[in-house]
């Protein structure tokens, strides 16, 4: 849980890279029964959005981050910018 925790994105990678990186760590800790089914998916929007490197677009998409519902909707939104 630690790694998902301080993992960031990575210089050159993209968002999308970083958010399969993210869901892949994530997925561990609730194979091993440490995460929740039902948490996962807030924990993977809150850490996909923070991780950005990008200040700029997290400036953009904040808002869209207080209104997206689920982390594949902030995916998809964050890729547009």
């Amino acid at each position: 849980m630690q790694k998902f925790y301080t993992e960031t994105q990575k210089g050159g990678e993209s968002m999308t890279s970083f958010g399969c990186r993210l869901e892949s760590l994530l997925q561990i800790a609730v194979a091993n029964g440490h995460v929740g089914i039902a948490a996962k998916d807030d924990m993977l929007r809150s850490k996909f959005w923070t991780g950005l490197r990008n200040e700029a677009l997290k400036s953009q998409t904040r808002h869209k981050y207080d209104t997206a519902r689920c982390y594949d909707d902030l995916l998809r939104i964050t890729n547009y910018f």
